[in-house]
């Protein structure tokens, strides 16, 4: 059996990854090194600067707007709860936090979101509920827990956006 990312869905989803890297990059001057693709890893990617370790990286792509997401979704992105959990484990293991990017399709925008602290504390506002959602990008159905992310505070970032570079913080 093939991998998520061998389907012409999991491509698609690797160059929306890609697209989000490129704006994350833009925006902050920190490299988007992403987990290799062969297997499941424990997050994305990680952000790096002058040689050092700056963020660990959770990446999604989502196919609606931003105004959507605001008012359809009430601002709540939803995020398997393991991908919170994993992203603890990270940040106390490497020391450092883990940033959620949610790249909105049809705007091209990314929203940056800290999920964790260095510390492995959570960060961000979220709702906990088991729900059915798609098994894979490749379709499905499964029965799991679930965070519902806060990004109300989001500021949406384009190519266009002003450089910002992020210091590592705590």
């Amino acid at each position: 059996m093939p991998l998520d990312i061998d389907t012409p869905a999991g491509r698609e989803t690797l160059a929306h990854e890609r697209r989000a890297a490129d704006i994350f990059r833009q925006h902050t001057g920190l490299d988007y090194a992403g987990s290799p693709k062969a297997s499941p890893a424990l997050l994305d990617g990680v952000a790096v600067g002058r040689g050092e370790l700056y963020y660990g990286l959770e990446t999604k792509a989502r196919r609606v707007t931003h105004d959507d997401l605001m008012r359809t979704y009430h601002a709540r992105w939803l995020l398997s709860y393991n991908k919170l959990t994993a992203a603890q484990r990270f940040s106390s293991v490497m020391h450092v936090p883990v940033l959620g990017l949610l790249y909105l399709v049809p705007d091209d925008v990314l929203l940056i979101v800290r999920l964790t602290n260095s510390d492995a504390s959570l960060a961000v506002r979220f709702w906990f509920e088991r729900t059915e959602t798609k098994a894979s990008v490749n379709g499905g159905s499964a029965l799991r827990e679930n965070a519902y992310i806060d990004v109300a505070r989001a500021r949406p970032i384009t190519m266009l956006s002003p450089a910002r570079i992020l210091e590592p913080v705590d």
